[in-house]
């Protein structure tokens, strides 16, 4: 019976709804919207206003657009370079225009089969797992385990992502890793997307919140993009730090993962405050990234639609970076660096401004 109802819902309502609407976009929507040579919010009535509280929002911050932009445009050229001396010690070209097309051509770098992928992932997280303890803290209660995404989802899904657990832990969270396709997915970025999306990146933070003694519910289950987001771009260099990738062909996808979300920031700001093209965007992240131009086209088509959602995720990460510069003075010591991501994440997710006031007034924790 809820077969048949179902059935019936796609037939009759859901199916025509999409009809409509495609109908829609299609003819007057796409009959009076702007052309590629003025797709951001510049170019709309009061643009400059509402790009700039779409920033404010999506990183709880007071920073202009241009100021993004400028930090962007650093960030990308501090991560060309990290990419060149990591080339060097390879023997390669450490010019980044040859590292990058090394990387894009490289297919001896890609996986050779579903089953290598989760094997990664997984050896990826229990190393992360087994040195935690003495870099961060205590693991959560909760476990994270590593499946293969849905073949539904996965040929138009992301690389992976996060799934906590629930608050009665009947199950563990889990890290859904995207399998489709493995000979046009890159070994060298799997390890930096695992640190990222499990320990110690999304699962030590979020179920680590969650089971945070606290007298409020919404304080327990709360994701803040900036904080929550900028924790898991943080724990890409924190594993580095703590000696967790393979080898430098690794690391080199923790550079390629870094100079992405550097180039957002150019990108976004470009589009909605500098009036872009598209085109100089897709050109701008298809130079400064190793993204494939699948990839290139889906992120700044992302941009586009959602002003400002991408810049919370590296100003949280350099936001954490900040604190970590005054409170760790060497980065080889696990004791100090266990002090100050106790006191970080002691806190729970708060904005960016709470969060430095906070340390401000003596650190949370």
């Amino acid at each position: 019976a809820v077969r048949e109802d179902l059935v019936r819902a796609v037939a009759d309502r859901i199916r025509p709804g999409f009809a409509r609407f495609r109908r829609e976009l299609a003819g007057p929507v796409l009959e009076s919207a702007r052309g590629d040579d003025r797709p951001g919010l510049l170019w709309l009535p009061d643009g400059e206003q509402i790009y700039a509280a779409a920033v404010r929002g999506h990183t709880t911050l007071e920073v202009t657009a241009q100021r993004v932009h400028e930090i962007g445009e650093q960030q990308v050229q501090h991560w060309r370079r990290q990419a060149g001396d990591i080339a060097r010690g390879l023997g390669w070209d450490p010019d980044f225009d040859s590292v990058r097309d090394r990387l894009r051509g490289a297919r001896s770098l890609v996986f050779a089969s579903a089953d290598d992928i989760l094997s990664g992932a997984r050896a990826a997280l229990l190393r992360a797992e087994r040195a935690t303890p003495r870099w961060i803290g205590n693991l959560p209660a909760a476990s994270c385990e590593v499946l293969a995404m849905d073949p539904v989802e996965s040929p138009h899904g992301v690389l992976g992502h996060y799934e906590t657990a629930p608050l009665d832990r009947r199950r563990a969270a889990r890290y859904w890793v995207n399998i489709a396709e493995p000979g046009n997915r890159p070994r060298y970025e799997a390890e930096a997307l695992a640190f990222h999306e499990s320990v110690p990146g999304h699962h030590l933070e979020i179920a680590g919140s969650q089971e945070r003694p606290s007298s409020s519910r919404f304080r327990r289950v709360v994701e803040i993009l900036p904080y929550t987001e900028g924790w898991g771009l943080y724990a890409e260099g924190l594993a580095d730090e703590m000696g967790l990738y393979s080898g430098p062909i690794d690391r080199l996808g923790m550079v390629s993962f870094a100079l992405w979300r550097a180039c957002r920031l150019v990108v976004d700001t470009g589009l909605h405050a500098l009036g872009w093209p598209r085109r100089r965007a897709v050109d701008y992240l298809w130079r400064n990234s190793i993204l494939t131009p699948t990839n290139v086209d889906n992120e700044v088509d992302r941009y586009i639609a959602h002003p400002g959602s991408a810049l919370g995720y590296l100003l949280g990460r350099l936001a954490i970076e900040r604190l970590k510069e005054t409170h760790v003075t060497d980065r080889s010591d696990p004791l100090q660096q266990r002090e100050f991501h106790r006191r970080l994440l002691g806190g729970g997710p708060l904005t960016m401004t709470l969060l430095a006031d906070q340390w401000r007034a003596g650190a949370p924790g």
